[in-house]
């Protein structure tokens, strides 16, 4: 059943994009623009996000999961601020001896990146 939709869309001449990117567009297309992200609460030990839209209609707030929002903010270069709370838990969650803790030490590790739409420069170590 998927690959027959899958070929009908492809028959159709249609290219499949990422849900975030269709977002993205759409927000653009309705006369928005995307002002800031925010990972600002959690909900039952998960993050919840909010991104801010301004538009035609005046400004928005709009629930997000975390990754959309911070995938969003990437795209249109809003700011993106996280709340003194996730961090805070963030942190926390880093402390045990669980696999999942171990992981979220080892991030801080990794090598820094640049999130953009551009690409890399030169002198950027291309």
């Amino acid at each position: 059943m998927r690959d027959r939709g899958r070929r009908r869309r492809a028959d159709l001449g249609l290219v499949c994009v990422l849900g975030i990117q269709f977002t993205f567009a759409l927000v653009q297309a309705l006369g928005g623009q995307v002002r800031e992200v925010r990972i600002d609460r959690l909900i039952d030990g998960a993050y919840g996000a909010t991104v801010e839209v301004e538009g035609p209609a005046g400004v928005q707030y709009v629930d997000a999961r975390p990754s959309d929002a911070l995938n969003l903010g990437a795209l249109t270069d809003a700011a993106i601020f996280v709340s003194p709370a996730v961090v805070e838990d963030a942190s926390r969650r880093q402390e045990d001896d669980s696999a999942t803790a171990t992981l979220l030490r080892q991030a801080p590790a990794l090598a820094a990146m640049r999130i953009s739409r551009d690409l890399p420069t030169e002198s950027e170590g291309i």
